[in-house]
Order: C-alpha cells, then sequence, then structure tokens
C-alpha cells in the first residue's frame, strides 16, 4: 500500500516562506530537504521551529509563481 502524501500551507513574505506540515509529515531537523522549481532561487536558511513549522530564507524578494518542495524521507517500521 502507498504511503500517503504529505500536505503542507506555504505563505510567501518578501523574501521568506513558512511552511504548515497538515498533516502525514514532520520536519526533522537535518532529514527534510526544500527546493525551488526556479534555479534562480537559492535558499540562504531553513529555520525549524518544530515538527511542523518551518521557515524558509531566500536570496529573492519576490517569490510570487515559484513553487516550494520538500522531500520528507518516508519511515517505514
Amino acid at each position: 500500500m502507498p504511503l500517503p502524501l504529505p500536505k503542507a500551507r506555504a505563505t510567501a513574505t518578501g523574501n521568506r516562506v513558512s511552511v504548515e506540515i497538515l498533516n502525514d509529515a514532520d520536519l526533522e531537523p537535518g532529514e527534510v530537504t526544500f527546493s525551488f522549481d526556479d534555479p534562480a532561487v537559492n535558499l540562504t536558511a531553513v529555520d525549524i521551529s518544530d515538527l511542523r513549522h518551518a521557515t524558509d530564507h531566500t536570496d529573492r524578494g519576490d517569490l510570487r509563481g515559484k513553487k516550494l518542495a520538500l522531500d520528507v524521507p518516508a519511515m517505514v517500521e
């Protein structure tokens, strides 16, 4: 049976993106990878405040229309 896809919400403000995980994933420091669909947008820092919230900092002031992806390794026991 396939694992459920995580659901998240992202909100851009200036050069930052606030990410909230809604279900089926945790933001474990050192285990999650963020990336943008536009190679011109570079992440400068990622702050993970808890298992459900992170703030991504970029080198761009306008992130409208950009897609943020996150990769969280599956935990299979």
